[in-house]
């Protein structure tokens, strides 16, 4: 007998031993984990768990031989020395060209039986692999799952289980005292602070920079470092020392933790007009944007139109994003989501009324304005209650849904494509603006072309809904039609200032939708 036939035995025997092993470990009792420690049994779940939902979940229906051979194959990140192959029926596992173990290939939909043939391989490539047997659980599993998920879309990603539960702070609160933090000359300084928090109870400000907290210096150490010690248990407090923003001045102070959820929702007063920045939704945003409005109606100076301003809002929570919506539509559907799953065949309708009785709004968008924010943008647009100024959106127009795994960890799943109420998919499209802010235009210019129908450069605003249908030479010239414009400086607003001029002029804020839109031009 060779030693080529008689290595290849050898590897199937093994293999089929330690996947025997490994089916027989799954029959028993969940053993207690350490999760420091790498486990055949708990990583064969891990990755069940995963797979289930990206077989049962995303929006194209997977391969799943293929995404288990590439979370196998990622693990060249660690050492490139391992391999992973599959010809004629077997998955083969190498280290430096030298065959570890050759494992038969389940059926092709039999995530469980794949999940632990890649708990195996692993347990094999550890074996031989410094690398690979010091790393740890948690780098096995982003190794594989980043690789693994990363042939699926753009969109779709694994959490850790401390990135998940940072991603569960940003959408549902927690427990602290509600500021944000950036990197300012070196130092960490406070640049929000959250409306009605602990933190603005207490008199911190933004500029204030933070120094110690219950007694460890901060002042080098990363945000996210900082953040967990700032968090805490409801109702203990957490003791700084704070320089003042203003005076340079050092003083210490004791904040009580409480629950808190990201303001996502900044108001102010434009003379006759109010201005509201949203960039985000969670929870909290639909309460927020109810208040911002009460506040602004409050003055004593009649509120004459809303500004609302998406630019940089990167999304969030779906449900959130359409309730904000909700807040402006009197009737009519607000988003269309179409997917695999039979849960994310969904059509979202207006049924709360206008919160502002039919006071003209404008919606203010850039090309980081994508996801929910898209959603709002294109639901006001097309029921023609607000007029849409900017540049074309993002373009990401897709729903994910979250997947708890074993670890804490989150997979999160592209599940459903969106598409605005008239039909076009926002994941292809964006949305496109009725008045595109031309860098080099002035306010004036920009006015005038929206009041000429005869314009050259425009187009029925019908256009964006038939854009999936033009040919593609027009389609392309479309999507490049409304660039982004450069802010400038901190006193240049272009669109803002377009809002404002057209807020201002009754009749022609009327035209705008009447009239052919300057963006839609091929």
């Amino acid at each position: 007998m060779n030693k080529t036939v008689r290595t290849t035995i050898r590897s199937r025997t093994i293999a089929i031993s330690v996947l025997g092993s490994l089916l027989s470990a799954c029959a028993m009792p969940p053993p207690t984990v350490d999760p420091t420690v790498f486990d055949k049994r708990t990583t064969a779940e891990m990755l069940s768990a995963a797979y289930e939902g990206i077989q049962t979940f995303h929006i194209d229906e997977p391969n799943v031989p293929e995404v288990a051979t590439s979370g196998l194959e990622g693990l060249s990140e660690i050492d490139d020395r391992y391999a992973v192959s599959r010809e004629d029926g077997m998955v083969s596992v190498t280290y430096d060209d030298i065959q570890l173990a050759s494992f038969p290939e389940p059926d092709a939909d039999d995530v469980p039986r794949w999940s632990m043939l890649s708990a195996a391989a692993i347990d094999v490539g550890r074996i031989a692999s410094p690398e690979l047997e010091s790393a740890s659980p948690e780098d096995i599993y982003e190794t594989v799952l980043d690789a693994a998920i990363g042939q699926l879309d753009r969109f779709s990603r694994y959490a850790s289980a401390e990135k998940a539960k940072e991603n569960r702070a940003q959408r549902q609160g927690y427990s602290g005292i509600g500021i944000s933090l950036g990197i300012v000359d070196g130092r960490p300084v406070i640049t929000g602070v959250f409306i009605g928090s602990p933190a603005a109870e207490a008199g911190l400000v933004v500029g204030d920079v933070l120094l110690s907290v219950d007694g460890t210096q901060v002042t080098d150490i990363g945000i996210q470092a900082i953040a967990n010690i700032v968090r805490g248990p409801t109702g203990t407090s957490v003791q700084l020392r704070i320089a003042s923003g203003t005076t340079n001045a050092v003083h210490a102070l004791s904040v009580s933790r409480r629950k808190v959820i990201e303001q996502t929702i900044y108001a102010k007063r434009l003379g006759p007009l109010a201005h509201i920045r949203v960039t985000g939704f969670n929870e909290r945003t639909e309460d927020d944007m109810r208040r911002a409005l009460a506040r602004t109606r409050s003055d004593h100076q009649p509120l004459q139109g809303v500004i609302l301003d998406l630019r940089g809002n990167r999304g969030g929570v779906l449900p959130d994003a359409i309730a904000l919506s909700n807040l402006f539509v009197e009737d009519g559907t607000l988003l269309k989501m179409h997917g695999r799953h039979g849960m994310a065949r969904k059509r979202y309708d207006a049924d709360r009324g206008d919160t502002i009785q039919g006071r003209p709004m404008v919606v203010l968008i850039d090309s980081g304005s994508a996801s929910a924010s898209e959603v709002v943008a294109s639901a006001l647009q097309d029921a023609e209650r607000a007029v849409v100024i900017g540049s074309r959106s993002y373009g990401k127009g897709t729903v994910q849904m979250i997947r708890p795994l074993p670890n804490k960890g989150e997979l999160i799943l592209t599940w459903a494509r969106m598409y605005a109420p008239s039909g076009y998919a926002l994941s292809t499209y964006g949305v496109m603006p009725d008045i595109c802010t031309f860098d080099g235009e002035s306010v004036e210019e920009i006015l005038a072309n929206l009041s000429d129908p005869e314009a050259p450069d425009a187009v029925a605003r019908e256009l964006r809904v038939a854009v999936g249908t033009l040919p593609a030479t027009e389609r392309t010239a479309l999507l490049q039609a409304c660039p982004d414009v450069p802010r400038g400086d901190e006193n240049v607003d272009l669109a803002l200032d377009v809002a404002r001029a057209l807020l201002d002029d009754p009749i022609l804020y009327a035209t705008a939708f009447r009239t052919p839109s300057v963006a839609m031009r091929p």
